[in-house]
């Protein structure tokens, strides 16, 4: 789901979330942590704008996700 998440296939909201017990939305934070190392490490030819791009965005979306993730449950008050 995390490399779904990054490569911009799927995407969670408030709505999705609610479905997600507090032992899934953990698992999901720490799957898109590990995916987000394993981004940042890649090393890409700084000529190549493209593949630079496509780095960001990928990290761009699992950084969203995980501030959907922080927020929803924050105001549940859930302790992730």
């Amino acid at each position: 789901m995390a490399r779904d998440i990054s490569e911009g296939y799927t995407s969670l909201n408030r709505a999705g979330l609610k479905k997600y017990t507090v032992g899934d939305l953990k698992t999901i934070k720490a799957n898109l942590e590990t995916v987000l190392r394993e981004i940042r490490s890649e090393q890409l030819d700084l000529d190549d704008q493209q593949a630079i791009k496509n780095k960001n965005m990928r990290m761009s979306r699992i950084n969203q996700t995980m501030i959907v993730i922080n927020s929803y449950a924050k105001r549940r008050r859930l302790p992730i």
